[in-house]
């Protein structure tokens, strides 16, 4: 149960940094939203490596799913209210 409460951890981290991103680089293009997104994500998940230890052992999937999950938070923020049309 740990590990699922973990993974919703990042998730939830994740949707906080694609929404404060989205407020703060608005009229910035999807692909430099997205990239500012996942070096923020990177770097917090890097960090907390270094102090819990190695959980993530192929970066290579992971990274291709953090873009994944991306891609599917924008796309269900869009169809809120929440999303700041412009």
């Amino acid at each position: 149960m740990n590990k699922l409460l973990a993974i919703m951890s990042i998730i939830n981290g994740i949707a906080s940094t694609v929404y404060t991103v989205q407020n703060t680089m608005g009229a910035e293009p999807g692909p430099t939203k997205q990239a500012e997104v996942i070096r923020i994500i990177t770097t917090s998940l890097e960090a907390a490596q270094v102090i819990s230890g190695k959980d993530i052992v192929d970066q290579k999937a992971f990274s291709k799913a953090l873009t994944k999950t991306i891609d599917g938070i924008v796309a269900m923020l869009k169809a809120t209210r929440f999303w700041k049309k412009k």
